[in-house]
């Protein structure tokens, strides 16, 4: 090899670590639109924040702002919100990672309609192409990961069922029923989080308004050495176990 070509060698293998350990700009934007036709008066107004992103070229920027679009994320359209059902009041974010060539965003929303509610979603992007990384491209043996996960998640429903019986108010609930088909399966997979420690994924009980405050956390957290088995080699996430 010649000199010139060990030098250009060298300098590759030392700036790929840096890059990788290179985190994106993101920014906030905060706009509040008004309703023309408000069905009540606090809902004259709803603000959105949106995340700015300034990575390495535009188009990647704009891919990523793209994949954390909170329309595309809860399904609804502005148009929508100006008018009819005029649900939202306010949509945030936070950043749970930004390192390693990895964005993990919690998008959020609050609103109200017979009952005051809310919502989130979980979006880990890779920075370096702007696409988002879904959980059959970091994660590997899906099934055996999905159940030491609903091993834990029933650990907690066990913990729970305790709780709502000791409970005067909600003791003469029928907890069999209410818990009868909460597993946490393979497909439940694909809401998860990056943070510096590790991993976390979530499972939506779907329980009612009414009786939403019975449902455990449905959070489920794992450090980087417990999910060692199960990250993907020439994964995204493989940076943060080597």
């Amino acid at each position: 090899m010649s000199t010139r070509l060990l030098s250009a060698a060298i300098v590759v293998f030392c700036v790929l670590p840096i890059a990788y350990a290179q985190s994106i700009n993101v920014t906030r934007r905060t706009v509040t639109y008004k309703r023309p036709k408000p069905q009540a008066a606090f809902k004259k107004t709803f603000t959105i924040t949106y995340p700015r992103i300034k990575a390495a070229t535009p188009r990647v920027s704009r891919r990523i702002e793209q994949a954390l679009s909170y329309f595309k994320a809860f399904d609804f359209t502005l148009k929508e919100e100006l008018t009819d059902p005029q649900w939202l009041e306010s949509a945030d974010f936070t950043t749970d990672v930004n390192q390693n060539g990895v964005l993990s965003v919690t998008l959020s929303i609050e609103g109200s309609a017979a009952y005051p509610d809310g919502s989130s979603r979980h979006i880990v992007i890779d920075t370096k192409t702007g696409s988002r990384a879904h959980s059959d491209d970091v994660f590997t043996d899906l099934n055996r990961l999905a159940s030491v996960i609903n091993e834990r998640m029933q650990k907690e429903i066990r913990s729970q069922i305790a709780e709502i019986k000791q409970d005067p108010e909600t003791k003469d609930v029928d907890t069999i029923e209410l818990f009868a088909d909460k597993t946490f399966a393979r497909e439940s997979l694909t809401d998860f989080s990056v943070g510096k420690n590790g991993v976390t994924f979530y499972y939506d009980y779907g329980f009612s308004q009414i009786i939403e405050r019975l449902p455990p956390s449905g959070e489920f957290s794992f450090t980087w050495t417990e999910m060692k088995p199960f990250i993907k080699r020439d994964g995204l996430l493989a940076r943060f176990v080597r």
